[in-house]
């Protein structure tokens, strides 16, 4: 009498079997983060763009710009990390800021790597994926935040601005 054949996978190919597909998803998860940054970093761009323009037309029909982003109807619209954008009206924080008795770049203002603010009218910007962020854009808290610049000229990551 014959013995049965049993069909199967020895634990060896099991287990290479496995190893080859640890391997391809070890090379596969840092390419997806990637992807997943930089998903989040243009959503959080177009955001900033939009609020910018709210803010703009705020400014046209009001001959000032809001103090924070509830008069824009925007104080609750979150970052795609779920945190508040930052609002900054630097007209009123450098009269708040000289007027008591400060000298040089108010403290909140967002700089360059010249410590330079970089921008004129208000800073916009999401705190990125880390949820820190300092003053200056070279800081290592701020590399990934998603800024304006330029007075608009420039929305993206701050380690991108130059």
């Amino acid at each position: 009498m014959r013995k049965p054949s049993v069909a199967g996978y020895s634990l060896i190919e099991v287990l290479v079997i496995a190893g080859m597909i640890a391997l391809l998803a070890s090379i596969a998860m840092p390419t997806y983060e990637q992807y997943v940054q930089r998903a989040q970093a243009g959503r959080a761009a177009r955001d900033i763009t939009e609020i910018a323009q709210l803010i703009a037309r705020f400014e046209t029909d009001n001959a000032r710009l809001p103090v924070d982003l509830a008069e824009i109807g925007m104080a609750s619209d979150k970052d795609p990390w779920g945190r508040l954008y930052v609002y900054l009206n630097l007209p009123t924080t450098e009269t708040n800021f000289r007027s008591g008795g400060g000298s040089g770049t108010p403290p909140d203002v967002r700089t360059d790597r010249f410590n330079r603010p970089v921008n004129t009218d208000f800073d916009l910007f999401s705190q990125g994926k880390d949820g820190g962020s300092e003053a200056s854009l070279t800081g290592s808290l701020s590399l990934d935040d998603v800024v304006r610049a330029k007075d608009g000229s420039f929305v993206g990551f701050a380690r991108d601005f130059q």
